[in-house]
């Protein structure tokens, strides 16, 4: 059986909620803006340093990586050689 509230107790039970929640939710506009400018500031130094990572990373791919590559090509030993060099020096 569902209980028949009345009017005054179902407006009291609101002004009680409501008197709650202004108690302890509302949060100052003040401290919600001092906030967002302090993460938009970190936002921004963390986005700097990606931008210095992916550069980097880019440098690295696209000079470095041929430039070893290069290197490492030209003065690879050939496998075949060595195996016939120390077979020869036993």
């Amino acid at each position: 059986m569902e209980p028949n509230y009345s009017k005054r107790e179902i407006d009291m039970l609101m002004d009680s909620i409501k008197d709650h929640i202004s108690d302890t939710v509302v949060i100052p506009l003040s401290r919600i803006e001092a906030q967002t400018i302090k993460t938009n500031g970190r936002v921004t130094a963390l986005e700097g340093w990606r931008n210095y990572i992916a550069g980097g990373m880019a440098l690295f791919v696209l000079i470095v990586l041929p430039m070893l590559w290069t290197i490492w090509n030209d003065t690879k030993v050939d496998s075949d050689k060595l195996n016939q060099h120390m077979l020869t020096t036993k």
